[in-house]
């Protein structure tokens, strides 16, 4: 995990770690996915729910009219959602968050370099522009890491279970790492469909505090 180069303090030091088995899911999760908002045990995530006023960012609710959306937008990644409701949905799902060790190895695809097929951007690869304006995300259009796992770097940014801590490689476990006990932000990983090469490396950190 992490990388070596300066300008990335919060990536050092590099480190290898050692993962438990784990699924992952083949593709980020879509619009249609969320079915979970028909289930009436899940309406406080619905638009002006009591939990959605509170934890739910509204805005991956943008497109939708009561509890349908366009058609032509159903196999779009779902954006804008919170770390809450992410949360939530995989739950009702029957799946969790990734850690953010997870999250890396699987994005890696046993590979070392910046990025799952070497070490330079490739426009053919993934999903980002400098001029996208907000709402221009897409359907999964380009080819799967050679792990089979699809839009990992680009399209969209993906939510780990783990709070976020600069530092927090100084004092990572080798063994199956979960993050701080405690935090402010939480992680996000594999940029999205704005973000400059730079920031959909494999190694790439960010957070939120959604």
């Amino acid at each position: 995990m992490g990388s070596e180069e300066e300008r990335f303090p919060d990536e050092q030091p590099r480190h290898r770690v050692e993962l438990a088995s784990f699924f992952v899911q083949v593709y980020p999760v879509t619009i249609s996915n969320l079915a979970f908002l028909e289930d009436d045990d899940n309406r406080d995530w619905r638009p002006g729910g009591c939990e959605a006023l509170r934890w739910a960012d509204q805005n991956y609710l943008a497109y939708w009219q009561g509890l349908d959306f366009p058609e032509e937008i159903a196999s779009h990644p779902v954006v804008d959602i919170s770390w809450h409701t992410a949360r939530a949905y995989a739950s009702w799902a029957g799946m969790r968050l990734p850690t953010e060790a997870e999250w890396e190895y699987a994005a890696r695809a046993g590979t070392e370099e910046k990025y799952w097929w070497g070490d330079l951007p490739n426009p053919g690869r993934q999903t980002i522009s400098r001029r996208a304006k907000a709402g221009r995300r897409r359907s999964v259009q380009y080819p799967a890491n050679s792990w089979g796992l699809f839009d990992m770097l680009g399209n969209v940014a993906e939510w780990c279970e783990d709070w976020y801590e600069a530092d927090y490689y100084q004092r990572s476990e080798p063994q199956n790492p979960q993050g701080p006990p405690e935090g402010v932000e939480r992680v996000i990983r594999g940029g999205a469909y704005h973000s400059v090469a730079d920031y959909i490396r494999c190694s790439a950190r960010a957070k939120a505090g959604r």
